[in-house]
């Protein structure tokens, strides 16, 4: 039995080419997924990453909490002690930085630990990962039977993206988006309007909307003499010198006031 297991610590499933992503590409995941299974139902019952290392190691539901000290020495739950009773060597190569590192339990009862630490001054965090590959290789040789287990956490953040690859994917990002709007302006609307780079039929042009004229308004003129009372008013207009002459006088309730100033 000779096993290999990646656990990529912050690796989105939407970001593997097996479970639909055709942006990012990933071959040799494809290879395997096609050649192996695909497990696409999975759901984790606790989201803490200790207790996600017990149940890989136990197999066991973590709710409720299993306690740690016992989770990973009991013969009869540890995966790697059924393995060393039937002769199976166990590996663990991690290449995670020591803050993301694992609970302290899960490092206890493998045959052999490797450590590959990214190192700030290499230009990619799996340098060192490939540094301490043929190492590991050559003590897998030595055995008939063997599981190795590869922890990689390139994924979590604070990230830190080499510029060509991070140039190669913007401009994939410019690429479908040009592509996207090209697409866009040859697509009719929802009105089923013609693209815009076609020319309309001229026989189906609508006929343009006739200009309405407004009719021309005279001016109204102003009135050269306004109307004033006559001093013959019946309300006695001629008897207030203050208001004599104006058009209306400045209290309607003069006594005797008839109604008509002329």
């Amino acid at each position: 039995m000779r096993i290999i297991v990646f656990a990529l610590r912050g690796c989105p499933v939407a970001a593997l080419g097996p479970y639909g992503n055709e942006w990012i590409a990933t071959p040799n995941l494809d290879r395997f997924a096609a050649e192996g299974v695909v497990f696409d139902a999975h759901v984790s019952d606790c989201p803490d990453p200790a207790a996600a290392g017990r149940a890989w190691r136990t197999g066991r539901h973590q709710v409720p909490p299993i306690d740690p000290g016992t989770a990973s020495t009991s013969p009869a739950n540890d995966l790697l002690a059924v393995l060393k009773a039937r002769s199976v060597r166990t590996y663990l190569l991690r290449n995670t930085r020591e803050a993301n590192d694992a609970h302290a339990d899960f490092y206890v009862g493998w045959d052999e630990l490797f450590d590959a630490r990214p190192d700030p001054a290499d230009r990619s965090p799996a340098d060192a990962l490939f540094r301490a590959l043929p190492a590991v290789l050559d003590r897998l040789a030595e055995s008939a039977d063997w599981l190795l287990w590869i922890e990689i956490d390139h994924l979590l953040p604070p990230w830190v993206v080499r510029q060509d690859v991070f140039d190669v994917y913007v401009e994939d990002l410019l690429e479908d988006d040009s592509e996207q709007a090209a697409e866009d302006s040859d697509e009719p609307d929802e009105a089923g309007d013609e693209p815009a780079d076609v020319e309309p039929d001229p026989e189906f042009d609508e006929e343009p909307e006739p200009e309405i004229e407004e009719p021309e308004v005279e001016p109204v003129q102003p009135w050269a003499d306004p109307p004033r009372c006559r001093r013959s008013c019946p309300g006695g207009c001629s008897r207030s010198p203050s208001w004599r002459g104006s058009a209306w006088p400045p209290n309607a309730a003069v006594r005797g006031w008839g109604g008509r100033c002329w």
